[in-house]
């Protein structure tokens, strides 16, 4: 499958072939039956790897080859911008990097990059792998006492602090809590939003865009306090970065109010993805008791029980492939959603101008001409030989092309330090026939009735 560009069609035509539906619902009756997945994973069966999915009176062209999204999101990305969905987010995240396009986004990206350029990032596992530990202290205090532990609550409660204090050289826990569940708040109002066929303005003061309204405000008021605060530690140089760097003409080049926006942007994504993908990692290996075992003979022989170095983490070759295939079963950016400026084509099939877009990473992962046994985990898929060969954009949980995550190398190494020192410490089981129900929000977080159980190891 090849895409083609805009010129080699003079206009649209063979139509990407449409998933069944009724007038004016198209398939949102087949989507409230089956769920969103569910119905993608069955179409792509049915329908092949591009097709047209109608909600309402909307058409949203679905991506699920490597080639197709390496035609979008590399060969010829100009065609393409961000989908109209993520508007829903600006009211979240306001104009930060997820959101914004063209010039303001290359100048916001050139300056936070070298923050999170490799040789920036690696020197904070020190001060990480000290903040893991003290949580994970709290975690066996409550296990010795016979409490039950929310390990998804945990787990958030962690790459907060842990964000917090990488990016902003903040302590969360004075806010980490309101924090928490105030972005959890706006995440489920935004969510709800995606298939409202007539939607209000947030202005409108309903009771729901009220109360998101008030969790926006909070937000805003922890975001203003960091920015007033300043770094409070080495690793709080983001901030500074932002606030001191200058344009063409030598004059401050953010405002107050785009500083809190990047800030606000990078710890919502940060938080977020993180949590999710450690939670979906300790999911899987307690439904796995072999890969469990090799992974934590691996961080004994290699760490044995001190904190792990950020050198050790280059040592962990097992576990940075739990990592990869678990973020390839449960990618946290399942989707990516684009519009298209001008008629293109994917493969054989015509994309009309103006078309809302769907480049989904949890169907790409899992196609069978890529992956031996896509639904199964199973490490192996990371060996060097197993790679060897295998397309660019067959594995992309950071997204690809030039806005690829800019929080990528961090992400991995606040993933690797947190299972490290989970391994460590505990075993985690689930009852063995415990399936989870998908919920694609803005992230694909695992479900809050997940019913992980922890242990603590002998020493």
């Amino acid at each position: 499958m090849e895409g083609c560009h805009v010129q080699s069609i003079p206009e649209v035509r063979n139509e990407p072939p449409r998933v069944p539906g009724l007038p004016l619902l198209g398939s949102a009756l087949a989507l409230r039956r089956q769920g969103l997945l569910s119905l993608l994973r069955a179409s792509q069966r049915t329908l092949g790897d591009v097709f047209c999915l109608r909600i309402g009176v909307k058409d949203n062209y679905v991506i699920a080859h490597p080639d197709g999204a390496a035609h979008i999101l590399q060969q010829n990305a100009k065609n393409y911008t961000k989908s109209r969905s993520y508007q829903r987010l600006r009211f979240m995240l306001g104009n930060g990097l997820l959101i914004t396009e063209g010039d303001l986004w290359r100048r916001q990206r050139s300056i936070a990059q070298p923050f999170f350029h490799r040789q920036f990032v690696n020197p904070m596992a020190d001060m990480m792998s000290k903040l893991v530990d003290s949580r994970l202290n709290g975690w066996e205090a409550s296990l010795q006492k016979g409490k039950a532990l929310d390990i998804k609550y945990q787990c958030k409660v962690l790459s907060l602090e842990l964000i917090s204090a990488s990016i902003f050289g903040v302590n969360a826990s004075r806010d980490g809590l309101r924090l928490g569940k105030s972005t959890d708040a706006l995440s489920d109002y935004v969510e709800s939003q995606r298939w409202v066929l007539l939607r209000l303005p947030t202005s409108v003061p309903t009771p729901r865009n009220l109360l998101a309204r008030y969790h926006r405000w909070q937000v805003d008021r922890v975001a203003r306090r960091v920015i007033a605060g300043g770094p409070r530690s080495e690793s709080g140089g983001l901030i500074s970065m932002l606030l001191q760097a200058k344009n063409d003409q030598g004059e401050p080049a953010f405002d107050e109010q785009q500083v809190k926006d990047q800030l606000v942007t990078i710890l919502v994504a940060g938080y977020e993805t993180t949590a999710a993908a450690l939670g979906w990692t300790l999911y899987l290996l307690a439904k796995h008791a072999d890969v469990a075992a090799q992974l934590r003979a691996e961080v004994d022989r290699v760490v044995g029980r001190r904190l792990p170095t950020a050198e050790d983490l280059q040592n962990l070759h097992y576990l940075t492939m739990v990592l990869q295939e678990s973020m390839r079963l449960y990618p946290p950016a399942w989707v990516i959603g684009r519009r298209s400026i001008q008629a293109d084509c994917i493969g054989s099939y015509g994309i009309p101008a103006d078309a809302g877009i769907g480049i989904y990473p949890y169907l790409i992962h899992r196609h069978p001409q890529f992956w031996n046994r896509p639904d199964e985990f199973n490490p192996e898929n990371f060996t060097p030989a197993a790679s060897a060969g295998r397309p660019r954009f067959a594995y992309f949980p950071f997204g690809a092309g030039t806005r690829v995550c800019i929080g990528n190398h961090l992400a991995m190494l606040e993933l690797k330090l947190c299972l490290a020192m989970f391994m460590q410490r505990f075993h985690v089981s689930v009852p063995a026939d415990y399936e989870p129900q998908l919920q694609p929000q803005i992230t694909l977080s695992p479900p809050d009735d997940m019913p992980l159980q922890l242990r603590r190891r002998e020493a």
